[in-house]
C-alpha cells in the first residue's frame, strides 16, 4: 500500500475542504462553496478503498469482519460511528493477532493511536486530527506492507 497516496489523498483532501469552507465564508468567493463536494467525495472514496485493502490484507487469518462488510457497514447510519471503533481499534487487534499467529517478525500497530484517530475524527479538531490520521494512515500502510511483503516495517 502506498503511504503517500492514501495520505495525500485522505489527510489533503481534507485540507482542502477545510480552505473552501473557510474561502465560502468571504461573500467575494461564496461561489467557491460549490466546489466543496469535490475534494470531500475524493477522500471518501480512498478511505474506503484504503478501509478494504486493509482488512483484505488479514482474510486468511480469523478477522472480526470481511472487506466488504467493513466498508458496507460504514453506509449504516449512526452505526456507523459504531463500526469505525471497530473498523480501525479492531484491525489493530486482529492485526496484532495474525502476526502472531503466522509468525510475520512486524511491530504490532497501537489500538491506541487508531482509536484516537476515530475520536478525532468524530470531534473533528482539524489540525490535530491530520496529524494523527497521517501517522495512523502510514502505521497501517507499513502494517499491511509487512504481510504483504514479509519485512518488518510496521510499527
Amino acid at each position: 500500500m502506498s503511504k503517500a497516496l492514501y495520505i495525500i489523498t485522505i489527510v489533503g483532501s481534507g485540507i482542502v475542504a477545510l480552505a473552501f469552507v473557510v474561502l465560502a465564508m468571504d461573500p467575494k468567493t461564496t461561489e467557491m462553496a460549490m466546489a466543496l463536494p469535490i475534494p470531500i467525495l475524493i477522500a471518501l472514496i480512498f478511505h474506503l478503498i484504503f478501509v478494504y485493502k486493509f482488512w483484505k490484507s488479514i482474510q486468511d487469518g480469523h478477522p472480526r469482519t470481511t472487506p466488504g462488510k467493513a466498508v458496507g457497514f460504514l453506509f449504516i447510519p449512526f452505526f456507523n460511528i459504531y463500526w469505525l471503533f471497530q473498523i480501525y481499534p479492531g484491525f489493530a487487534t486482529d492485526y496484532n493477532r495474525y502476526i502472531q499467529e503466522k509468525g510475520i517478525p512486524a511491530k504490532p500497530l497501537s489500538q491506541g493511536l487508531l482509536a484516537a484517530m476515530v475520536i478525532l475524527i468524530l470531534i473533528s479538531i482539524p489540525v490535530v486530527n491530520w496529524v494523527v490520521q497521517g501517522m495512523a494512515i502510514s502505521k497501517i500502510c507499513d502494517a499491511v506492507n509487512a504481510i504483504k511483503f514479509g519485512k518488518s516495517v510496521a510499527g
